[in-house]
């Protein structure tokens, strides 16, 4: 309970000294920017999973079905393990980013540890061809740290959690005596708080609905999924399903991959 203390008052010193919204020049400001997103950790997540390829396959099917593309930040070690379900992914035009190579949050690693991970990570991605620009820590954990790993290992926006309680959600910069010419998008959550929860079908589709209602016209924001979350319950996969089909059916929205909105906002970082 200290700890998790700690950690919000952490984040909290460093979001309001270092956070500043980049202001965004484009075309869709009429519009949702949405980008959704699947953290890919299968038995490296640190839970008990029960997913197949077959699996992973029958959630690309489904993205092609309702034609949305999305973004996976996939653990290195579930690369190395099943580089035919990342072949997929990236055959099926989804993007691919990291989610760190051992599933080790940033925060909680010294910086040989995280120098290391990130080694790996790239390693990894080179021999399986893969060309990844986007970064979304374990746990949404973060530290000053990563962003020299990140521009080292040319990364070009990263993704965080920020409640915003009303207020405007758009991308950010960090500075913190000098500026990081990254990107950072923020996800207004995930189907974290669902597991375990047994909740209904529809129970499952308001509460994504909910976090898709609380962002307005002119946000960019993720909403993001665990495979092996959505496969923990049958109602969850088939909330998640009637979720997706509802997002297409809405006409104040553009949904593209996480790099998408990155590319767009990238070149309009500007020193404070």
């Amino acid at each position: 309970m200290l700890r998790q203390i700690h950690l919000k008052i952490y984040y909290r010193f460093l979001e309001l000294i270092s956070l500043f919204r980049i202001k965004e020049d484009t075309s869709e400001s009429s519009l949702k920017k949405c980008f959704i997103y699947f953290d890919y950790e299968r038995e490296f997540s640190g839970h008990e999973t029960n997913i197949s390829n077959l699996d992973i396959e029958y959630l690309l099917d489904h993205l092609d079905q309702v034609k949305i593309k999305t973004t996976w930040f996939t653990v290195g070690k579930v690369i190395e393990k099943y580089p035919e379900t990342l072949s997929k992914i990236a055959e099926k035009g989804h993007e691919v980013g990291s989610h760190t190579y051992a599933h080790v949050s940033p925060k909680v690693m010294d910086r040989s540890t995280m120098e290391t991970d990130f080694t790996n990570f790239d390693s990894v991605k080179f021999n399986n061809k893969l060309n990844v620009e986007g970064f979304h820590s374990p746990n949404g954990q973060w530290n000053i740290s990563m962003f020299n790993f990140l521009i080292k290992n040319k990364f070009i926006y990263d993704v965080i959690y920020l409640p915003y309680k009303g207020k405007k959600i758009s991308p950010m910069k960090f500075t913190f005596f000098k500026q990081y010419p990254i990107v950072r998008l923020v996800t207004v959550g995930d189907d974290w708080p669902l597991y375990g929860a047994e909740k209904s079908r529809v129970e499952v589709f308001e509460y994504f609905k909910a976090l898709y209602d609380k962002t307005k016209i002119g946000d960019t924001f993720g909403i993001g999924f665990h495979p092996w979350i959505l496969y923990s319950s049958t109602e969850i996969l088939l909330g998640y399903k009637d979720f997706l089909s509802y997002l297409t059916q809405q006409k104040d929205v553009i949904i593209k991959p996480a790099l998408f909105f990155s590319n767009a906002i990238k070149n309009q970082l500007v020193e404070k």
